[in-house]
């Protein structure tokens, strides 16, 4: 057990030190073998209220339905694209896998190069 940041509540070492997120200024996210902080702004919006990114991007709070779901509308460039966070990470996750080269092709490559230098 390892003790959150400045000492305080002992915590097991695979759990991300807390922080208080109702006040936008830390998210604790895991990034390989530690926690890395990421600033975030917190707002709050009602229905038909907007946020505006980056002067092209509006984000607008259509509706929300009992405690746990808000259906959001963004106006956007069709130049930029907008995914749900779990289908880009499934999407990211597809790339990394196509683009790294099979086993088998590796050690085929090595045995054909070998081959080669022999000649």
């Amino acid at each position: 057990m390892g003790r959150a940041e400045g000492g305080g509540i002992p915590r097991l070492r695979d759990q991300p030190p807390r922080a208080c997120a109702h006040k936008g200024s830390k998210v604790w996210r895991y990034g390989g073998d530690r926690y890395r902080i990421q600033t975030m702004l917190v707002l709050t919006r009602k229905i038909n209220e907007s946020v505006i990114i980056g002067g092209q991007i509006e984000v607008r709070v259509l509706a929300c339905r009992g405690n746990d779901q808000v259906s959001l509308g963004f106006v956007a460039p069709r130049s930029i694209s907008i995914y749900r966070k779990e289908v880009f990470d499934a999407i990211q996750a597809e790339n990394r896998q196509a683009a790294s080269p099979a086993e088998a092709a590796l050690l085929k490559m090595r045995d054909w190069l070998t081959h080669r230098r022999k000649r």
